[in-house]
């Protein structure tokens, strides 16, 4: 008699990729550090799914700057976050969108401490 409920390695869902990040400061949905992952990147904003207060999963847009310490990370199937589509199947692909956000967080951070020194400067 065979079990039905035999665990077949060929039959687990296969891990994700994802982008995590964490919120820099704290604003009334979010708690400052929340841990957020990056759907999509468009310009200097990006498109999170990020843990509020509740611990609920919330999907907003943010400035970049508004985030930090992006990092790469897998989601087992068991992560909640698997469930609601967050991350890519292809290694690959989630890491060169690692690097486009960490380009465009550099740039920004570029503009704006040249900003400062412009803005130090004239006063």
């Amino acid at each position: 008699m065979t079990h039905l409920n035999h665990y077949n390695q060929a039959d687990r869902l296969a891990d994700k990729y994802a982008i995590a990040c964490n919120l820099k400061e704290a604003n009334s949905a979010c708690a400052k550090g929340s841990r957020a992952y990056v759907e999509q990147c468009v310009m200097d904003r990006v498109q999170v799914i990020i843990r509020s207060r509740s611990g609920r999963w919330i999907e907003v847009w943010k400035s970049i700057k508004l985030l930090e310490n992006f990092r790469l990370k897998t989601i087992p199937p068991e992560h909640t976050c698997y469930r609601k589509g967050v991350g890519f199947r292809d290694y690959n692909e989630c890491k060169s969108l690692l690097i486009q956000v960490l380009n465009c967080h550099q740039t920004l951070l570029k503009v704006q401490g040249s900003d400062s020194q412009k803005e130090a400067k004239t006063t």
